[in-house]
């Protein structure tokens, strides 16, 4: 047997199911690692690289070995004496966690943040149009041979509510005992094809929550067979955000496979200002109001009301300061591009 042909061997020796454990601080997790013994068995005689032969025969008396980079060494894990139980995943919000010093690669179940959200006319309801269609319409991709999945990336300025949109659509759209996964990497390949192989019949969901920083932390070649080649999911629908559009390439955007629905949110106009500020505010607010607060962002906005609250001061002078703001930030920090830094990062000393 060539060593190719026994990694091979290792490869397809998948985990094909769930397990449940704990934290060290009792929060619970799922993989699909089990806990084992480890022997190490000799391939030969050990002081060199086995042959072919006696690999072969190695691995035939040892069919659960896995080979040791190297080759001169298997490792057997003895499945008899573990106590895992396989389980059935449940429904619910999950991230994606790396293997650590610690724990294996798993799911850990996550809550979402419960912010009020203020449907603006338009976006939400062209969303969640699309999703219900697609979410009715499994029939007809199955019809046309072609996998269930669906894609659907938010892009536009920082602060101005593609995050909490998305959590509102998983909170009001997503079928019960649905699977939401929370990712910041793509998962290595055998995650993937555990996902695959034991979750197949279920409606799954993944998110990210800054494309452009999952790229910059993934393969792209390994990224884009996940978003629609060899490793991609079916019976799934993928919801994006991007602060970042000028940083996605162009082979990841430009092609519906991948991202079918693009759907640009843009600072509030006049009609979501007034809006926001009704509803931050608890009161009807004067039309001079509503064009003093022109440019800010949905965060900014927020943010405007919540000084008029704290500091019992005018929409006016709350809204000079977060213009004021902006301006210390562009001005002092315009040169910081990287991902993930916003004007919400810092403080100026407008004090009030």
């Amino acid at each position: 047997m060539s060593l190719r042909a026994a990694f091979s061997r290792k490869n397809s020796s998948l985990a094909s199911a769930w397990y449940r454990r704990n934290l060290p601080d009792g929060t619970a997790y799922y993989t699909p690692e089990r806990h084992s013994k480890r022997k190490i068995i000799l391939a030969g005689t050990g002081a060199r690289d086995p042959t072919p032969s006696e690999l072969a025969t190695a691995l035939e008396a040892h069919p659960e070995a896995e080979l040791e980079k190297g080759a001169k060494l298997l490792i057997e894990h003895d499945f008899e004496d573990t106590t895992d139980q396989p389980v059935d995943l449940p429904g619910g919000v999950y991230s994606y966690e790396v293997t650590d010093h610690i724990v294996p690669s798993r799911l850990e179940p996550m809550t979402l943040r419960t912010d009020s959200y203020v449907q603006l006319s338009g976006i939400f309801e062209r969303i969640t149009s699309d999703i219900q269609d697609f979410l009715k319409g499994e029939n007809i991709y199955r019809k046309l041979g072609l996998q269930y999945r669906r894609g659907i990336l938010l892009y536009g300025p920082p602060g101005n509510g593609k995050t909490s949109l998305i959590r509102e659509v998983i909170r009001t759209q997503i079928p019960d005992k649905a699977l939401v996964l929370f990712l910041d990497s793509i998962p290595p390949r055998r995650f993937v094809n555990v996902i695959r192989a034991t979750l197949s019949g279920r409606f799954k969901i993944i998110i990210f929550e800054e494309l452009a920083l999952t790229l910059k932390n993934s393969d792209l070649d390994h990224a884009l067979a996940f978003l629609d080649g060899e490793m991609s999911l079916d019976k799934c629908l993928i919801l994006a955000t991007t602060n970042y559009p000028e940083r996605l390439p162009g082979n990841v955007v430009d092609r519906p496979s991948r991202f079918d629905k693009l759907y640009q949110v843009r600072d509030p106009d006049e009609n979501a200002r007034k809006t926001l500020l009704e509803y931050y505010l608890a009161r009807n607010v004067e039309p001079e109001e509503v064009e003093v607060t022109n440019g800010l962002s949905t965060a900014g906005l927020r943010e405007t009301c919540l000084l008029v609250h704290l500091k019992g001061i005018s929409v006016f002078k709350a809204s000079e300061h977060l213009k004021r703001h902006k301006e210390v930030v562009k001005r002092e920090f315009g040169a910081i591009k990287e991902i993930g830094i916003t004007s919400n990062s810092f403080d100026d000393d407008d004090e009030l």
